[in-house]
């Protein structure tokens, strides 16, 4: 099945490269391939699949990395070198991913190739989809679609235990959570990925689509259904029943708000400041009622030990007391971490305290990227990490109060507002292949529009006919 997804994804590619363009065959087939079964894997180790290099090359990496290869022999296609500050970012994560596993694992070939199709890949798959505003116009239904779809499948599994992908691709590994996981008196849906969470930041990702879907609606640049796209878009991430990816889609509407109203942004950046203060104040009344929320406050809570103290464990609660549980580990990390393989798979093997050691087996998971980044690479990686995404939402928000056409407008501001829902959604959750290629692609996506904005490419054209009626007149 592996082949002929794979087979079907590149040849699917090279008919649209030829019939549309190879800006619009990469654009599309890339996110196509990153929708498919995260569990259908070409096997090369013997690593679990829910883990950060998989147990061998998975379907997003193998067409990815074939229509890049493509994509350089085609006619018509285009390289924008032009470097811009996130590009600078990356290529310094790379370069960190690089040292800190030769020093901790050994120089090998797999430190290479786990770079490439981790960092390098997604990301130039991501920097080549849009480069005019051309492509922008011929790309956004079809991903609004894959969007829509996908959401619309959530929605089956939730409501009656349908997971298409299975029926068609075989059943999962049980890896990530079980098949009767549920929520909300529902089923929580995990769709294509390992996890319902995964599934949820997925969906968060594509939700820029249906919202810019949604926004040229409202201003009649799109047909009048395309206004109720975002409904099974979001309906798909509360069927994951996971909170982190919903309140990223809130926090997505607010942002969203915030690139498109400039006057509002003042009041906005105060009034989340506040907010901000008085959580931090009620912490543990928000932490109750999320426990309420999800049903774990009906359930008799564990402890933990962590040096001299014994802490509350919950579900909810673990992603507060991480930081305390990984406190030594994080101090002993330093500038370049413990490398890939001390923290692929859980529980991780990173040096902690005894009553930590002991800890971590049962909370297993390091439900924070932020944290597992550091862990990984240190304080180099994180930096380098977190300033690449801060960058990516700062290239956009650029885009969208230089630009003076809706669409490049209302493009940024979708693509920012679901990469800052999707970065805030990562302090609940690790980032596996199923998070992290769409993410890294969503970066390269943000430095191609600056890219093709700087060199005056996303303004509005005149038609060729109306230009040459002009030109006969004169």
């Amino acid at each position: 099945m592996w082949w002929i997804i794979v087979v079907g994804l590149i040849g699917l590619f090279v008919v649209f490269a030829f019939r549309r363009s190879p800006q619009f065959a990469i654009g599309l087939v890339v996110p196509i391939a990153y929708v498919a079964p995260a569990w259908l894997i070409l096997p090369l180790f013997s690593g679990p699949a829910d883990s950060i290099y998989g147990s061998g090359i998975d379907i997003k990496v193998a067409v990815g990395s074939a229509c890049l290869v493509l994509y350089c022999f085609l006619p018509g296609r285009t390289f924008p070198v032009r470097i811009v500050p996130c590009d600078v970012a990356v290529v310094f994560l790379i370069f960190i991913h690089i040292v800190s596993d030769t020093l901790n694992d050994g120089l090998a070939w797999m430190v290479l190739g786990r770079a490439y199709a981790e960092w390098y890949l997604p990301y130039i798959a991501g920097r080549l989809a849009i480069q005019s505003r051309e492509d922008a116009e011929r790309i956004w239904k079809h991903l609004a679609m894959i969007s829509v779809l996908l959401g619309a499948l959530a929605i089956l599994e939730a409501v009656a235990d349908i997971n298409v992908f299975e029926s068609c691709f075989g059943e999962r590994p049980l890896e990530g959570t079980p098949r009767n996981a549920a929520r909300w008196n529902m089923q929580r849906a995990y769709g294509p990925c390992m996890h319902p969470i995964y599934l949820g930041v997925l969906e968060l990702f594509l939700l820029a689509w249906t919202g810019l879907a949604t926004l040229r609606a409202l201003r009649r640049r799109a047909a009048w259904p395309w206004a109720f796209s975002m409904v099974p878009s979001v309906l798909g991430i509360v069927a994951t029943g996971s909170r982190g990816p919903i309140f990223g889609a809130v926090i997505s509407g607010v942002v969203l708000f915030f690139f498109l109203v400039r006057r509002a942004r003042v009041i906005m950046a105060c009034s989340l400041g506040v907010m901000l203060l008085v959580g931090i104040v009620n912490r543990e009344t928000i932490v109750r009622q999320l426990e309420k929320w999800s049903g774990e406050s009906e359930l008799r809570h564990s402890n933990i030990e962590v040096a001299d103290e014994t802490l509350a464990h919950s579900g909810t609660r673990n992603r507060i007391n991480i930081v305390e549980v990984y406190k030594i580990a994080l101090k002993r990390s330093g500038l370049i971490g413990f490398g890939t393989l001390a923290v692929s798979g859980f529980p991780i093997n990173v040096p902690v305290g005894p009553r930590e050691a002991e800890t971590i087996k049962r909370t297993r998971f390091v439900d924070n990227e932020f944290i597992l980044m550091t862990l990984r690479f240190g304080y180099l990686g994180l930096a380098a990490f977190a300033i690449a995404g801060l960058l990516a939402a700062a290239q956009v928000l650029r885009i969208a109060d230089k630009s003076t056409d809706q669409l490049p407008t209302q493009l940024s501001s979708c693509v920012g507002a679901t990469l800052a829902g999707s970065l805030l959604a990562l302090l609940t959750v690790w980032m596996p292949p199923d998070i992290g290629f769409p993410l890294l692609w969503t970066f390269g996506l943000s430095s191609g529009l600056l890219v093709a904005q700087l060199e005056g490419q996303l303004s509005a054209r005149i038609p060729t006919t109306v230009w040459a009626k002009n030109k006969s007149k004169r």
